[in-house]
């Protein structure tokens, strides 16, 4: 626990706005951000472990959550276009229109 606590201390250090009562997502409110995050270099952008989609369906199942009509063609690969991981809003994690996110 002790460890988690030093790297969410880490974390906040520079971003802040990512710990505040209005992150949805339970990973990102939880403080874990090596869930999806590499701490100090990747190839991804925004240091993530993986591609959007791949690091996606990591946790939530692809068959139940791509069978939505509103995920065929090419929104199936991209998933923040429309999900927001650190601000969404409500259940589905829907993106805030840009200047309503926390700066």
């Amino acid at each position: 626990m002790q460890v988690l606590e030093e790297l969410v201390d880490a974390c906040t250090e520079c971003h802040p706005r990512f710990f505040t009562p209005e992150v949805g997502h339970a990973p990102a409110a939880a403080g874990e951000c090596v869930e999806c995050h590499e701490m100090h270099r990747s190839e991804y952008p925004a240091l993530l472990k993986m591609p959007v989609v791949e690091l996606c369906i990591e946790c939530h199942e692809e068959a139940e959550d791509l069978s939505q009509p509103a995920h065929a063609g090419d929104q199936a690969n991209r998933c923040t276009v429309c999900h927001d991981p650190h601000f969404g809003e409500g259940m589905l994690l829907r993106s805030q229109p840009a200047d309503t996110k926390p700066k």
